[in-house]
Formats: C-alpha cells, sequence, structure tokens
C-alpha cells in the first residue's frame, strides 16, 4: 500500500491541497501545500488535476473534506456551484480509492488530537476527555460539526447547522436584525457569521446611522479596518463574533 496521499480541503472561497506521506511509525508529513481561490475552476475533478501536475505525483489514494453535505452519491457545494458524483472521481483521477467527506465532519475527527489548551469548555462542572464536542468555523459559510462519545469509540457528525435562524439578543442585535430582515425572507445564523456576514453587518450599521454603505467584500472590510482604523468599522468587527 503507497504511503503518499492526497488530502484536499475544498471550501467555497478557497481550495487547499497537499500531499500527506505517513512515516514507519504513522507520523504523517505534509508537502506541497497548496492555497488557490475555488474561482479558479469550474469543477472540482479539474483543480485536483492541476494540482497534481504541479506537485507531480500520482497518488493512488485521496481524502477529500468537501463544504456541503455528502449523504448521496452526488455532491453539491452549499455556498457555490461545484458538483460530481463521489463514485466517478477515483476511476476519473486514477485513483484506487477516493473518501470524500463533509468538510466539518473531518474537522470533527480532529477533536480528540489537540490539546486541552486547544479546546474551550462549554458549561460548568468538570472536563471530561470523553465528552461530546463541537467544531464551529466561518468562512464563506458557517460550518458546524460535533464528535459524540459511544463507548470507547467516536462519532463524527456532519451538520447544517449555520442555518438555524438567528434569534437576536439585546437592543444592538434586534437593530442589525431589523434592517437585515427587509432584504432577508429569512435571515440564518449564516447570514451573519460568515464572509457574507461582515458585508451584512457593516451595511447595516451604516443603515442604523443612517447613511448608505456599500455591502462591501469582507476582504476590503478587513483591509478598511486596517488602513483607516475608523470607529464604524472597528464597531463592526467588534460586533461579528457577538452574532
Amino acid at each position: 500500500m503507497s504511503s503518499e496521499f492526497l488530502v484536499a480541503d475544498i471550501g467555497g472561497t478557497n481550495v487547499r491541497f497537499a500531499i500527506a506521506n505517513i512515516s514507519e511509525n504513522n507520523d504523517i508529513k505534509l508537502e506541497k501545500l497548496s492555497v488557490l481561490p475555488t474561482e479558479n475552476w469550474l469543477y472540482l475533478e479539474d483543480a485536483i488535476s492541476d494540482y497534481l501536475k504541479y506537485a507531480g505525483v500520482k497518488p493512488k489514494r485521496a481524502a477529500i473534506a468537501f463544504a456541503g453535505p455528502v449523504n448521496n452519491d452526488e455532491v453539491s457545494m452549499t455556498n457555490g456551484s461545484w458538483q460530481f458524483n463521489q463514485s466517478e472521481l477515483a476511476p476519473f483521477l486514477k485513483m484506487e480509492e477516493v473518501k470524500v467527506l463533509n468538510d466539518f465532519c473531518a474537522k470533527a475527527c480532529s477533536l480528540p488530537l489537540l490539546r486541552d489548551d486547544q479546546l474551550l469548555k462549554i458549561g460548568g462542572g468538570k472536563s471530561d476527555a470523553r465528552g461530546n464536542k463541537i467544531v464551529v468555523g466561518p468562512g464563506t459559510g458557517i460550518g458546524v460539526g460535533a464528535l459524540v462519545s459511544t463507548g470507547e469509540k467516536w462519532q463524527a457528525i456532519a451538520s447544517e447547522g449555520g442555518h438555524v435562524g438567528f434569534s437576536p439578543s439585546g437592543d444592538h442585535e434586534q437593530e442589525i436584525f431589523a434592517v437585515l430582515t427587509k432584504e432577508y425572507k429569512r435571515l440564518s445564523v449564516e447570514d451573519l457569521v460568515s464572509g457574507r456576514g461582515l458585508s451584512n453587518i457593516y451595511y447595516a450599521l451604516g443603515m442604523i446611522k443612517g447613511k448608505h454603505y456599500l455591502k462591501l467584500h469582507a476582504a476590503e472590510i478587513n483591509q478598511k479596518a486596517t488602513d483607516e482604523k475608523t470607529k464604524i468599522v472597528s464597531r463592526h468587527l467588534r460586533c461579528f463574533p457577538e452574532c
């Protein structure tokens, strides 16, 4: 069995590829890491093929974390246009095996490997090494995954939890909610805690102050915060994690 395989993290904004090598004592080393805009390709298969040409390797196996539900043979990106059939990937890529996981299901699998100081306990009581764990991460959307203890083993659970309805807390969030519900039929957590969430909050704070702020791209807002250090942008960035 080859000790060299492709690993990939496929998101709505960026794709991340690397070649993983497993040593004789099962240590894993990542090589030839590449981070590129997802929009550079129309299809996942083309992105993988181009990366392997760049890397100059022909691995027989691949593990792909994909930003979307992985429940059926046909898989579609939640916040993007990419879709493919799992059964067709290995033959197309001339590999023996290609494993596809939901991206936050894959992240949840890493939780037992983290140190205690890399985890945050939720709720009271004593820490329990076998306690259930969750991972949440804002990006193009917001991903949510969980790891449930099942005796001596763990069960990773994928989730589309970012689509739960947003429930404002406090007067400030109520104001933001009132602005954005005029544009969204239903406001979800993902509409606020994500890349587009940065844009939505920036726009809403402008409307609350009686000014018309454009829905700037998240990268532009971060740049403005760095360059201008304006009160509205600073307030916006403080508000983002609260939502």
